[in-house]
């Protein structure tokens, strides 16, 4: 849930690269490797920055 919060905001560039480290780390650990829990953790700082980036954004804006 919190990575599609990011993406509403794609459209600015502050959250585009937290989202894209995010998703990065997510996917490339999974596509090398087989998943495991720990590959998570990582995510969750740039997730929880994006998403709440995006959040920011759509306030300012409204």
């Amino acid at each position: 849930m919190i990575l599609l919060l990011g993406v509403a905001g794609l459209r600015r560039k502050d959250v585009l690269l937290p989202w894209g480290t995010a998703v990065v780390l997510l996917v490339l650990p999974v596509a090398v490797l087989d998943f495991d829990h720990r590959c998570v953790l990582p995510v969750v700082p740039f997730a929880c920055l994006a998403a709440a980036l995006a959040v920011s954004a759509r306030f300012r804006a409204g």
